[in-house]
Formats: C-alpha cells, structure tokens, sequence
C-alpha cells in the first residue's frame, strides 16, 4: 500500500520530483548498504569472538549510530575491544556517513539534470500502465487509427554561431 501511494504520488509535479529522487538514491546506494551490512558482521563477529558470543550485530549497528554504553572492563581482552570500539565510531560515522552524503549528493545532481524530462516520463509511463482501464471503445474515440503522438524540442541556438554565419554569407 505504500509503495502505491508513492506510485500515485509521481502524478503531480512537485511530490514526482521528490518521489523519484528518493527511488534513485536508494537505487545508488544498494552497493552502500552491502559494505555497510558487511562492516557490521566484520565487527560483530571480532566482537562476538572476543567476548565469547555475548554481543549481537544490533549492538554493533548501535555502535555505528552513536550508542555509547560500553563497558568493556569484565571482558580479558578489554583493550582490544576498546580499540575496535572506537576504530567503529571512526569507520561508521565518520568514513560511511560522508560516503553516503557523496553518494546522495550524485543522485540529486543526477535527478536535477534531467528533472523536466524526468517528470514527462514518470506520466507516461503512468499512462501507460494504467492504459488498460481505460475501455476500448473510449480509446478509440480519443485516438484515432495511424496518428501518433509528436514531440517537439525547442533548441537554443547562440548568438556567435549566427554571427558567424552572417559573416560568412558576407564574405562570399
């Protein structure tokens, strides 16, 4: 149902924009989410030998989200996991926090670059997969056989190009 509800919220121009950034960041950053579920169990796993299976890969993930109720003293290598401690604040919300803002950052520009077009396409492509219920004698009466649809682009031509030209024609 909710994943509808973000389908149905691509119709209108101003929630399409943020609809469709939001599936193309999370798009970009499957390969993010795998190192990161990957540098979980690493540390879980150093943790968990360590402490001899007392600690679960929430408490890692905690860890990386700024959860600070550690102590380490009851266990023999208390040091070592110290260390590991503080090498998972770096790791975590230093080193994967501003990989994931960079990555976010590409989408975004990747999504404003073509947002108009963007836009276009997410109404045609609900147009198209909603076409079927539409009946088919209503289809028939709005499109007619062998006409189709056109799309015109206005293209922008500088000023120097035609500058150049004139001179050309001036020339010969």
């Amino acid at each position: 149902m909710w994943y509808k509800i973000f389908y149905f919220l691509r119709i209108f121009r101003e929630t399409g924009y943020f609809v469709n950034m939001l599936f193309k960041v999370v798009v970009d950053a499957k390969i993010f989410a795998l190192l990161y579920f990957l540098l979980v169990i690493t540390f879980w796993l150093s943790f968990s030998i360590m402490s001899e299976g007392d600690k679960t890969p929430i408490w890692v993930y905690m860890i990386g989200m700024g959860e600070y109720d550690m102590e380490f003293d009851d266990y023999q290598t208390s040091a070592v996991m110290t260390f590991f401690f503080i090498l998972i604040t770096i790791v975590f919300n230093i080193v994967m926090l501003n990989l994931l803002i960079s990555i976010i950052t590409a989408s975004y520009e990747k999504v404003v670059e073509k947002q108009q077009q963007t836009n276009d396409f997410e109404r045609c492509d609900m147009i198209a997969d909603n076409s079927d219920l539409v009946p088919i004698e209503d289809k028939e009466k709005l499109c007619k056989n062998n006409e189709f649809l056109v799309v015109a682009k206005k293209i922008k031509v500088s000023r120097k190009k035609d500058e150049e030209e004139t001179e050309e024609e001036d020339s010969d």
